[in-house]
């Protein structure tokens, strides 16, 4: 009886011997090596417009996570988000001091107008189990440059970007009409991983012809005139009509007004470098840039010529 109450006793002993190394032990080591959830800093709040007709108030910088959510992917290099989240409150804090573009509202959460915006639900929804690591990057990338701003002049800039600008950014006043010293063409060598880098929009001639607003039958003779600062070309003429390539991009739904075509048949192939309009910050570069050891600073500092960074809060 004393040998089986022994044999137990020592039995126990290996078995707690076993739990606490193979068990507890490591979850401490696990534990220990968390970190806490990241807590942003306090901001000042502002009102937006959200798409379902709501305003809603909410801190900058909680407003920036979505922003930052919806405009760059999770995937990106941190310096990347970190620079997208300083041009993103730059572009909301340019808005702010203009007055309310939206009644009540400084900005909206359209892409198409302001800027776009993710909740956590729609987060949820779009990285799956991916969710809870991409939303701790985006959270430090914004906490971590809290109340940075770009300036020009001492004047808040109005901090534009786009997705791939195809190995040259393009000049505001190219695309636009106004001339801004800080949204002037720079080289990009460091977008050559966008999907868009160069893509194709197939489509039929008598399509084109109808979105144009022009024959079809003289479509087999278009061409292009002009050069912008960024390389783009600057008119398409077809027969007796003459229209900017910026026209062209938003009439066609072309990824950009970097393009040339190839006719085949009935069908005509159009041919574009890069994706946006090409002007400011261009993402895929600055994630380019920060794959190889830039900093979100030297990134902005790279596609916004003559801007500082600055403590704005």
């Amino acid at each position: 009886m004393k040998r089986s109450r022994s044999l137990l006793k020592l039995m126990l002993i290996y078995l707690t011997v076993f739990v606490f190394f193979f068990a507890v032990l490591p979850s401490i080591f696990i534990t220990a090596g968390r970190k806490p959830p990241y807590e942003l800093p306090a901001s000042p709040e502002i009102a937006v417009l959200l798409k379902s007709g709501e305003v809603a108030l909410m801190p900058i910088e909680e407003f920036l996570v979505g922003v930052v959510a919806a405009e760059m992917p999770a995937s990106f290099d941190e310096e990347a988000l970190k620079a997208q989240a300083i041009a993103a409150r730059t572009y909301i804090l340019n808005c702010s001091a203009k007055g309310n573009r939206h009644g009540d509202a400084v900005v909206c959460s359209s892409a198409s107008h302001c800027q776009g915006f993710l909740d956590l639900e729609q987060m949820q929804i779009n990285w799956g189990g991916n969710a809870g690591l991409y939303i701790e990057k985006i959270k430090r990338a914004v906490g971590e440059t809290a109340g940075l701003v770009l300036t020009y002049d001492g004047v808040l800039i109005d901090a534009l970007y786009h997705s791939t600008c195809g190995g040259r950014t393009e000049k505001a006043s190219d695309y636009w009409t106004a001339d801004l010293p800080y949204l002037q063409s720079v080289p990009c060598s460091w977008d050559a991983e966008s999907p868009r880098y160069r893509n194709t929009t197939p489509m039929p001639l008598s399509r084109a012809a109808e979105l144009l607003g022009v024959q079809a039958a003289d479509l087999a003779g278009m061409n292009t005139s002009g050069l912008t600062a960024g390389g783009r070309p600057r008119w398409l003429t077809v027969g007796q009509t003459t229209l900017s390539c910026k026209e062209v991009r938003e009439k066609l739904g072309l990824f950009s007004a970097n393009f040339t075509w190839e006719i085949s048949g009935q069908n005509i192939t159009w041919f574009c470098s890069g994706s946006g309009h090409g002007v400011g910050l261009c993402q895929y570069g600055a994630n380019g840039m920060a794959k190889r050891g830039y900093k979100a600073a030297q990134i902005l500092t790279h596609y916004y010529t003559g801007v500082k960074t600055e403590k704005y809060y």
